[in-house]
């Protein structure tokens, strides 16, 4: 026998290995990571990928203003150096100041800058939909038309970076991910979820441009348990430890808090918990009496700062709303 049939009977028998060990090992859900190449869509044209991908056009969401404005900030760095100098409930301040270099042609050169212009944004005008050249208040007639004519871009403009932010809050909605690394990129979704996971693949396929989502099954060992359970756990222990710096900042200040900000925070526990608990029941985590108790602990305090009784299905040992469930038993069963 050559070696090329023999290397060829023996990628066979593999392939027929792992055939069978498909069909005895269960799989408790898929890795998967992608890699989104330079593209540039608008609006219209995301929404019109996501429907064909069997997808709500709505995620095809306009990017907050901030982002789009901090864009805009970059493309105008060349030559200059831009700074936040100043920002209160009403106002963000930006210096522009002009870098340059200045000497006599064969001496020695060094570094000049000079202020350009300070830019004043009306922060009430600047959260409205429409007219963003209206927030800018103060500052150099071309600097804000050009920061104007930059902004509407990018504000209109998906970018490599939002379509993976967007993707993830898809899978969020759609399905459940663990980051199984602490930088991201890197995701674990459980198996029940498997049809939002072929659409978020079908979006990125029809994003072109070498664009492309991978996954590979993760079967249910003891080893792949532990992967997941230590990523989730870790997501979770920063989720809460920022709720507890939020709670911690309005009572060391004695500030007042609206009902929004106190049910905001206590929804975000409430989901974190189901999450935890449809995780116990696939057999991933033990137990969830500790976080349980941190919970209520961190509930108690966040209804002491506002003395206000929240309704019963606002509260963590309220009853979950079918928007918070998420179910994961059978996924990872």
């Amino acid at each position: 026998m050559s070696k090329t049939s023999a290397n060829t009977v023996k990628k066979s028998m593999l392939l027929d290995q792992l055939a069978v060990g498909a069909q005895t090992v269960p799989v408790m859900g898929y890795f998967c990571w992608w890699n989104i190449r330079n593209v540039g869509l608008t609006k219209e044209e995301f929404e019109k990928k996501l429907e064909a991908a069997g997808l709500d056009k709505k995620y095809a969401r306009l990017h907050n203003y901030r982002s789009a404005f901090i864009r805009a900030l970059r493309d105008m760095e060349e030559n200059r150096i831009i700074r936040k100098v100043d920002e209160d409930e009403y106002r963000l301040v930006y210096q522009f100041t002009a870098e340059s270099i200045v000497g006599a042609p064969g001496g020695e050169k060094s570094l000049d800058y000079e202020k350009e212009t300070t830019i004043v944004i009306d922060k009430d005008e600047y959260r409205k939909e429409g007219d963003f050249k209206k927030a800018i208040i103060k500052g150099k007639p071309s600097i804000i038309n050009a920061i104007v004519k930059l902004f509407d871009e990018h504000k209109q403009q998906y970018k490599s970076s939002d379509i993976t932010r967007y993707l993830q809050r898809i899978l969020r909605d759609e399905a459940d991910i663990v980051s199984l690394r602490p930088q991201g990129s890197i995701y674990f979704v459980p198996v029940g979820y498997l049809d939002a996971l072929n659409k978020v693949s079908a979006l990125v396929d029809g994003i072109g441009g070498g664009s492309k989502l991978e996954r590979a099954p993760l079967v249910a060992a003891d080893d792949s348990k532990a992967m997941v359970k230590n990523a989730l756990l870790g997501e979770v222990d920063e989720a809460f430890k920022q709720i507890e710096k939020d709670l911690e900042s309005v009572t060391k200040d004695d500030k007042e808090v609206t009902k929004v900000w106190s049910g905001t925070r206590i929804s975000k526990m409430k989901k974190l918990l189901n999450r935890l608990e449809s995780y116990k029941e696939g057999g991933v985590i033990d137990d969830t009496k500790a976080w349980q108790d941190n919970f209520a602990a961190a509930e108690k305090k966040i209804l002491g700062v506002r003395h206000v009784k929240l309704d019963d299905d606002e509260t963590v040992s309220g009853k979950a709303t079918e928007e918070d469930k998420i179910e994961v038993k059978e996924a990872v069963a």
